[in-house]
């Protein structure tokens, strides 16, 4: 889901138990932000990621080990290429 084209930096998504879905990830703005890079201050643009996931599928050490892998995957996609 994306909040981002709606103007909002990041938003959280119910689960709804219809759908099924034991996993929504909602793609938030890209705002420039200040980001510390090698002990120097610069802007850079940011994007928020928020994720709502259901406990009977997933438990909290999964979930930080998905967040872990896409925080890598992120920060250096080639290489995951």
């Amino acid at each position: 889901t994306s909040v981002g084209m709606l103007g909002l930096p990041a938003a959280y998504a119910p689960l709804v138990p219809l759908s099924r879905c034991p996993l929504i990830v909602c793609v938030g703005e890209v705002s420039d932000q200040p980001w510390v890079d090698q002990g120097n201050l610069v802007v850079r643009p940011v994007l928020d990621l928020a994720v709502t996931f259901d406990h009977r599928f997933i438990d909290g050490w999964t979930g930080a080990q998905m967040a872990n892998y896409f925080r890598a995957l992120l920060a250096n996609p080639q290489a995951f290429l």
